[in-house]
């Protein structure tokens, strides 16, 4: 069985060292980031994954992240590739189209007429908004309705 890296999550007091500067990783990210480096290290060339990195916000996630990379650059002679997402930034569009838009930037994928064509439809967006539309969902339910009493009926006069 394979072994597992698990990363005891505590408190840090903030304070200053003795000199009085301040430590250099104030939110201890590289405790963090080497355990991911470990990880993603171990993971066979042929093989692919992905990381979840979960936590509120300004739990330091991003921090860890940049810290991981810089870590990554440094350190290994592997070329890899960090895609970052900021789901902030597209709040209010498609969470699909923008994702693939933003890994087909930071990839440098050349985009051609038929990408443009999906970035720029909006009937996914259109979609979501009409299957919560109070109408659509009036219509559905007196559907079913009539659905589950014809189907009742049927099995009683089977009976």
């Amino acid at each position: 069985m394979e072994a597992r890296k698990f990363i005891i999550d505590e408190e840090k007091v903030l304070q200053k060292l003795d000199d009085g500067t301040a430590p250099s990783d104030l939110l201890n990210t590289e405790v963090y980031a080497d355990a991911l480096a470990d990880c993603i290290e171990r993971v066979p060339d042929d093989k692919s994954f992905t990381i979840g990195l979960y936590g509120d916000w300004g739990t330091g996630k991003s921090t860890i992240i940049k810290t991981l990379e810089n870590e990554c650059a440094q350190k290994s002679g592997k070329n890899y590739k960090f895609i970052t997402y900021d789901a902030w930034k597209y709040a209010n569009d498609s969470f699909r189209r923008m994702f693939i838009y933003e890994l087909q930037k930071q990839l440098g994928v050349t985009q051609t007429k038929q990408m443009e064509r999906f970035y720029d439809n909006i009937n996914e967006d259109v979609e979501v908004r009409h299957k919560s539309n109070p109408g659509y969902v009036t219509a559905v339910s007196i559907a079913a309705i009539v659905i589950i009493q014809y189907c009742v009926k049927l099995i009683f006069n089977r009976l």
